[in-house]
Formats: structure tokens, sequence, C-alpha cells
């Protein structure tokens, strides 16, 4: 399990994709937990 706390950003700022810095650094996090939970399952 992984939390990742970005500070003074407002609850859903990951919706201002890709105009705002940290909710593209938050999106690619999210994408690095599907391709590991998906390699995982496909056993790459």
């Amino acid at each position: 399990m992984k939390q990742t706390i970005y500070p003074d950003m407002f609850h859903v700022f990951q919706m201002l994709f890709p105009v705002l810095p940290e909710s593209n650094t938050a999106w690619h996090e999210v994408e690095e937990f599907i391709n590991e939970i998906y390699s995982s399952m496909l056993g790459d």
C-alpha cells in the first residue's frame, strides 16, 4: 500500500490534468500502480 500526500492541494485536484503539475504526477502514480498490478497478474 502506498499513500502520497500532496500538500496544499484541494480535493479532486487530479481533474486539472494536464494543467497542474501535481495532477500530472498523481496520474503517473496511478499509471504505475495499474501497470504493476497487471504485470503481476500476467506474470510479466
